[in-house]
């Protein structure tokens, strides 16, 4: 970065490993995947309306082909990471700036959340009701596109990452006031694999119990529980 008296801040090169990248180890905690959600609100918002405006055929074509697999990969009982994935980069790419795709390869499968995190357990769901719900969100931002209406794909694609971002708000809010409430009995002691999740509780009569690299804040046996929107 360089600023320049009377005139900005620039964005300057800096050589090798100047490239932007999130490395996986940033967004280990539930704070880091939120805060990588606001950066996509920003970004993806923009390129969704810029779809709109200037997608072709082709990229229509790529979008329901990538929607079409999500829905077999629920079907399937399998993650859909990358469909998922297939289906928010090929709207960058019908944005026709290249520098959105960019920012997104660079991102990687850090674009979505479940890759790192339980999504659907944090919003009290079953992972079919949350895949589905997401699904329909997809569907949102597809028909806005289809319809060459950038002011819907732009709200569409906000309020689909909104979503998620709230959903993993409520759920580290939740996991932080347990251990408030709790800790303070007696010891509380953050471990690697709790701080990994987010969420690290250890006192008498509080464990975290790790599912699916999940900490699940419990209390003499029983489980704090996440809130759903």
């Amino acid at each position: 970065m360089e600023t320049r008296h009377g005139i900005g801040t620039f964005v300057t090169g800096s050589g090798e490993g100047a490239n932007f990248r999130i490395v996986p180890e940033q967004v280990a905690t539930l704070r880091d995947v939120i805060a990588v959600l606001e950066l996509r609100i920003g970004v993806e918002a923009e390129a969704a309306a810029l779809a709109a405006v200037r997608r072709s055929e082709a990229h229509l074509q790529v979008m329901r082909e990538a929607q079409a697999a999500f829905a077999r990969s629920i079907e399937d009982g399998t993650d859909a990471v990358a469909a998922d994935r297939a289906l928010h980069m090929e709207i960058a790419r019908a944005s026709q700036n290249p520098h959105f795709v960019d920012l997104m390869q660079h991102l990687g499968d850090l674009l979505i959340p479940r890759s790192r995190v339980n999504t659907a357990r944090l919003a009290g769901q079953g992972r079919r009701e949350y895949l589905l719900r997401v699904l329909a969100e997809h569907d949102s931002v597809i028909v806005a596109i289809a319809n060459r209406d950038p002011e819907a794909a732009r709200a569409a694609m906000r309020t689909h990452l909104s979503n998620s971002r709230e959903r993993l708000r409520r759920a580290q809010e939740a996991a932080e006031n347990a251990a408030a409430r709790h800790g303070a009995q007696g010891g509380l002691r953050r471990t690697p694999d709790h701080e990994r999740a987010g969420v690290a509780l250890n006192s008498p009569g509080l464990s975290c119990t790790m599912t699916d690299n999940i900490a699940v804040p419990t209390f003499m046996g029983r489980g704090f529980p996440f809130p759903a929107l």
